[in-house]
């Protein structure tokens, strides 16, 4: 259903955008759509995904749990083999990684108010993702740079 609604709303924006704008439809369809589904997704699902803990505290946990998602995984034991590559691989990425989550944690409980879901949000790979490329792999590590991927975590948080 998903797919069906994707590929008519791309029929229908590609449209709209290019006879009244000259704009093309690029893939604002798929975000569209794929936003629909997961807040629905949200809405009808439990969180006993989430209930399984390892004993570590929340925050780390939420951390791990991020990281094992660059596998499609929310596990702790993923993300932990994650982190150790991220460590084995650069020191710099995974110390980006661990200030980012920890700046996008602080900068989301701030915006909607309460920490108690913050840690287990899925959009915080995204935040990781932004931060590892812009402040750990396309530029020098430097206070500088860290900044700039402060600050492109928190354009991404607020939109």
């Amino acid at each position: 259903m998903a797919g069906i609604l994707a590929f008519v709303l791309t029929w229908t924006l590609a449209h709209v955008l290019q006879t009244f704008f000259f704009l093309p439809v690029l893939s604002l369809p798929f975000v569209a759509v794929s936003w629909s589904i997961h807040l629905a997704a949200f809405r009808y699902a439990c969180t006993a995904a989430y209930g399984y803990s390892i004993g570590l505290p929340i925050p780390l946990e939420g951390f791990l749990r991020t990281l094992g998602m660059i596998f499609f995984l929310p596990n702790v034991w993923v993300g932990i083999l994650v982190a150790l590559l991220l460590l084995v691989n650069s020191r710099i990425q995974f110390s980006t990684a661990i200030f980012v989550y920890t700046f996008k944690t602080c900068i989301r409980g701030i915006l909607t108010g309460t920490f108690a879901y913050v840690y287990y949000d899925p959009a915080a790979l995204n935040y990781i993702l932004v931060a590892l490329a812009s402040g750990g792999f396309y530029l020098l590590p430097s206070p500088q740079n860290y900044t700039l991927a402060a600050l492109g975590v928190a354009l991404a948080a607020s939109v």
